[in-house]
């Protein structure tokens, strides 16, 4: 299990390395959808956006011509799709939808993008340009332009933007520990803190003055891990949040609680839920239907998706309310999904 872990960051890693402003309005038929879905292709250079209304009818089709668009994010009533492209010709691009007026924006970045965060006026985007190392780029979103780029440690893999910092989760599998790079909104470097607890980072959350660290694997990849690394703001020590359940995947907050859904990336499995008080102790789990390839949060429940299917589940005890069909696309896959929330 070691190797396989281990190889998949490496496939990961070398898929990463190998693979002026434009906006134009795409017929701003946009008003009446609630839901999203994003196809895309890792060979061409097509992709789709598909808009729902409430009642889950299509009410839009948008078209593109790239492929490789991964999961994004809404921040403002805006979504930001990191694109990654073809192995052909590798993306240096995010995509920007604005919800409201179905206006499409292309963010230059010069290196391929893997995962960003929205702010009112920049992008914080992590590129991973070399095996043991990759870059942090700070955009200006108003003027389309790149204010920083820092050179971090490690293999870049999560960031996040809080507290007036910006924090960079990055895996040196060859030292079996992690990067903690804490920066100011400057890109400027205040401190790096070596976790030897857990690797493989898929998410983040800052929660009552601790930055959640949510990791897929034991420090070594010899295993998943049933343990979480929360950093203390106000001690920038390491604290281990131990769950009885392995291989926290993503974390949401819902009320005063934490919700944390699993899922073993190497295996392609996991439907348990974990919920946290605002202890961070754990007061229940559930099992639910679906592998949790990738959840999100709208419309008070959980929303799962895997293999073309959609699951939406009450937000507190977790019981299956609905399920949806979606479109299968030939050549395409389903990379992110996400909902507006809104009355249609």
């Amino acid at each position: 299990m070691f190797k396989i872990r281990l190889n998949f960051l490496i496939v990961f890693i070398l898929f990463l390395i190998v693979t002026g402003c434009t906006e134009h309005s795409n017929n701003n038929n946009t008003s009446s959808f609630k839901y999203g879905v994003i196809y895309t292709s890792n060979l061409k250079q097509k992709s789709q956006i598909i808009l729902y209304s409430k009642n889950w009818n299509i009410v839009k089709e948008i078209n593109l011509n790239f492929g490789g668009l991964k999961k994004g994010e809404v921040y403002a009533e805006k979504l930001y799709i990191p694109v990654t492209g073809i192995p052909k010709k590798p993306g240096d691009k995010i995509l920007e939808f604005d919800l409201k007026t179905g206006n499409i924006r292309y963010i230059n970045t010069k290196k391929m993008p893997t995962k960003l965060v929205a702010t009112d006026d920049f992008l914080y985007v992590i590129h991973n340009t070399r095996v043991n190392s990759g870059l942090l780029t700070k955009i200006n979103l108003k003027s389309n332009s790149i204010i920083k780029e820092t050179l971090l440690t490690g293999v870049l893999g999560e960031v996040s933007v809080t507290n007036n910092k910006v924090y960079v989760i990055a895996d040196a599998p060859d030292t079996k520990r992690q990067y903690i790079h804490e920066l100011d909104k400057n890109l400027d470097k205040i401190n790096t803190k070596k976790n030897v607890y857990t690797a493989f980072p898929t998410d983040s959350l800052y929660f009552n003055n601790k930055l959640l660290i949510i990791n897929n694997a034991k420090y070594d990849f010899s295993a998943p891990t049933s343990n979480i690394v929360a950093l203390n703001n106000n001690t920038s020590t390491l604290e281990l949040i131990k769950l009885k359940e392995v291989a926290p995947y993503q974390v949401f907050k819902n009320k005063d609680n934490i919700i944390i859904t699993h899922y073993d990336f190497p295996t392609r499995s996991g439907s348990m839920v974990t919920v946290l008080n605002k202890e961070l102790n754990q007061i229940n789990e559930y099992n639910l239907k679906n592998d949790l390839f990738l959840s999100h949060i709208g419309d008070n429940a959980l929303y799962s998706f895997n293999n073309y299917n959609l699951y939406k589940y009450d937000i507190d005890d977790f019981k299956l309310l609905k399920e949806i069909q979606l479109k299968k696309i030939e050549g395409m896959v389903i990379t992110d999904f996400f909902i507006l929330d809104r009355e249609n």
